[in-house]
């Protein structure tokens, strides 16, 4: 859901607004490449894992044999060096979440539902800061985790995006932004 054009009545409301549209556009977009990519791998090594008791049952040569245990380390070992199903999950849980503020904050409910409509917009692009940094902060905390025991993995996009900027209010002094991975993250707003 993308609102109109001419329901974006501030700049700092198509600003706020523009970050989280492309926010969720890009957690959505990302969260299903990993779920194709998981379930392909995953089918992957099932179908070598099923096919290679019925191959030395069959008697055929070891190489077929032993190439189907291969086939099947070398999968899901990309699997888990991509971590592809955590970040998966990771991504459609934050790219619901940014839904969830965006439609709470349109139907002026829940922590939205303040009698101040000044205080709305700000509160927003807090809330929805902070669900951005929560889960770049999860992902680094997983990759120091995954590193420490050996295993890899990198965050889509690295290289091209860069850190990710919290948005700052000119008017206010800027908060802290969360600290993010070298490695990159979602698109900043913009970029």
């Amino acid at each position: 859901f993308v609102m109109a054009e001419a329901e974006l009545t501030t700049p700092a409301l198509r600003v706020i607004f523009a970050r989280l549209d492309e926010q969720i556009r890009w957690y959505e977009s990302h969260s299903v490449a990993h779920k194709r990519l998981y379930k392909l791998l995953k089918g992957m090594v099932i179908m070598a894992g099923a096919l290679t008791p019925i191959c030395a049952a069959l008697h055929l040569s070891a190489a077929i044999t032993g190439s189907l245990g291969v086939i099947a380390v070398v999968f899901e070992s990309i699997q888990q060096l991509n971590q592809h199903h955590q970040n998966w999950l990771t991504y459609r849980s934050t790219g619901e979440a940014l839904k969830h503020e965006k439609y709470l904050y349109l139907a002026c409910a829940g922590p939205y539902a303040v009698a101040d409509d000044a205080a709305r917009l700000p509160l927003l692009a807090e809330r929805m800061e902070q669900i951005i940094g929560q889960e770049n902060s999860r992902w680094l905390s997983a990759q120091e985790h995954a590193h420490a025991h050996g295993q890899g993995g990198k965050r889509d996009g690295a290289g091209s995006a860069g850190a990710q900027p919290a948005l700052v209010c000119r008017y206010a002094a800027p908060k802290e932004a969360p600290a993010l991975p070298k490695g990159g993250g979602p698109p900043a707003a913009g970029g």
